[in-house]
C-alpha cells in the first residue's frame, strides 16, 4: 500500500483547517447590530433600525429620531452611542447595548434628559431605561 505524498497530506490538513475556522468564525463571531429590531409591544412599540453605513432611525408610538450611530464592542458592556438633530440641535445618546440570550438585544439609555451620561452597567428591573429587542425578521 503507497503512503499519501507530504504534498497531500499537507493539503488535506489545510483544508481541514480552512473548515475548523469557517465554522469557528460563524458559530462563536459576534452577533451583527446591522438591522431591524422591535422590543414587539403591541403597545408602546419600539422600533430601531441599524444600517450597514452607520445611519438608523428609533421610533417610539408614531415619533420617529433619525440618527447616526457608533457601536464600540471592545468597551464592556459595549458602547452604543446615537447621534442625532431633533429640532435642528445635535445631541448624542450615549447608551449601553449587549446581545443577550435568543438572539436579543438588549439596549440601556441614559435617564430622560441626561443624554450626556451613559449608563456603566445593566440594572435588574429598570424598566424605563432597558429596552428588550429582539431582530425584526420580516424587516430583512
Amino acid at each position: 500500500m503507497q503512503r499519501p505524498s507530504t504534498r497531500v497530506m499537507l493539503g488535506l490538513g489545510a483544508i481541514v483547517i480552512v473548515a475548523v475556522a469557517i465554522w469557528a468564525y460563524s458559530e462563536f463571531s459576534p452577533p451583527s447590530l446591522t438591522g431591524a429590531w422591535s422590543n414587539e409591544a403591541p403597545e408602546n412599540r419600539i422600533d430601531f433600525t441599524f444600517n450597514p453605513d452607520g445611519s438608523g432611525t428609533m421610533t417610539i408610538g408614531s415619533s420617529r429620531l433619525d440618527y447616526r450611530y457608533t457601536f464600540d464592542r471592545t468597551k464592556r458592556p459595549a458602547w452604543l452611542d446615537l447621534n442625532a438633530a431633533p429640532n435642528g440641535e445635535p445631541v448624542t445618546i450615549r447608551a449601553i447595548a449587549e446581545f443577550a440570550p435568543g438572539g436579543k438585544l438588549k439596549i440601556r439609555l441614559p435617564p430622560t434628559r441626561a443624554f450626556g451620561i451613559r449608563p456603566t452597567e445593566f440594572v435588574d428591573n429598570d424598566i424605563e431605561n432597558t429596552i428588550l429587542l429582539k431582530r425584526d425578521e420580516s424587516a430583512s
